[in-house]
């Protein structure tokens, strides 16, 4: 699944997983917009994972979505 792939390496953030993503964009295997969906729809469910900061994961997602268009 290469959304679930795309949503953990932005939650980890490392320069080579945004790098990842950004790939990801460009073969067209994942889409900006069906990412943010699912990032919505596990949104309310990251509570019961305390390591896990939903709103800065959120923050981290846009950032993705920004910079490897």
């Amino acid at each position: 699944d290469f959304y679930g792939q795309a949503l953990a390496k932005i939650e980890r953030g490392h320069e080579l997983d945004l790098q990842d993503v950004a790939t990801m964009r460009r073969r067209g295997l994942i889409e900006a917009q069906q990412l943010a969906a699912f990032f919505t729809a596990i949104e309310g469910d990251l509570l019961r994972f305390p390591g896990i900061d939903a709103s800065a994961f959120a923050s981290q997602l846009r950032h993705a979505l920004e910079t490897t268009s």
